[in-house]
């Protein structure tokens, strides 16, 4: 009997008091605490829904701005071949000019011609033997 005593007392409804405020059963109370748990776990949920959209943004914005910088990188990658390849063209016609003006007849037209050289007499040309220089040089 004792049992249904306690049980009939937990499952009581609430009764209106003598001064009109509302008596709270143990199990309207124990109801609160079950909504405040869901509370708690909804928040909860809320809060790890809301972090997992700000991880999947944040990676979707990392993706975007990598594929940016791929697209930037290799747009300076095909600039810089391109330009890579007028300077070896500049370079090659840059050694084809020094070639040409380092040929022995372009020399002798050019200080003939420009400078107003002439072919020494050879009366003009003295020659200088150079061994005892050397001696005194190499020890």
């Amino acid at each position: 009997m004792k049992t249904r005593e306690v049980a009939a007392r937990d499952y009581e409804l609430p009764r209106k008091r003598l001064d009109g405020a509302m008596a709270v059963s143990k199990q309207s109370l124990s109801g609160r605490h079950k909504k405040s748990g869901q509370t708690k776990k909804s928040g909860l949920l809320l809060v790890c829904g809301i972090l997992f959209l700000v991880y999947v943004s944040a990676a979707g914005l990392l993706l975007v701005w990598q594929q940016s910088q791929i697209v930037r990188i290799s747009y300076d990658i095909r600039e810089l071949s391109r330009r890579e390849s007028d300077l070896a063209e500049e370079n090659r016609g840059l050694r084809l000019r020094v070639a040409k003006r380092e040929a022995p007849a372009q020399v002798e037209a050019v200080a003939t011609g420009r400078l107003g050289m002439v072919e020494p007499e050879p009366w003009q040309i003295v020659r200088v033997n150079v061994e005892p220089f050397r001696q005194l040089l190499d020890p």
